[in-house]
């Protein structure tokens, strides 16, 4: 797996939603990748603060890359967050 197939699992991943094969391959992944486990935390670790400090320039697309797949990550795993965006 590499690093763009990773981030199409990304949000599942941290919801606790991948099994199986995509779930080993990400691990796997993963336990080679600083860049994209650094993702993952920041994934679980972004607040709703963060995500609501962020809504503008996200919602312009002026987010970097990784900070989007961060902001998106923190979407997929908080319903209360897609209801306030």
């Amino acid at each position: 797996m590499n690093c763009d197939e990773a981030r199409t699992h990304t949000c599942s991943y941290i919801k606790g939603d991948l099994a199986g094969d995509a779930k080993t391959q990400l691990e796997a992944h993963l336990a080679g990748c600083p860049d994209c486990t650094r993702l993952v935390a920041l994934g679980r670790s972004t607040s709703c603060k963060d995500l609501a400090d962020f809504l503008s320039e996200y919602l312009e697309g002026r987010l970097p890359g990784v900070q989007r797949a961060v902001f998106e990550s923190h979407l997929a795993a908080c319903p209360p967050c897609v209801d306030y965006m």
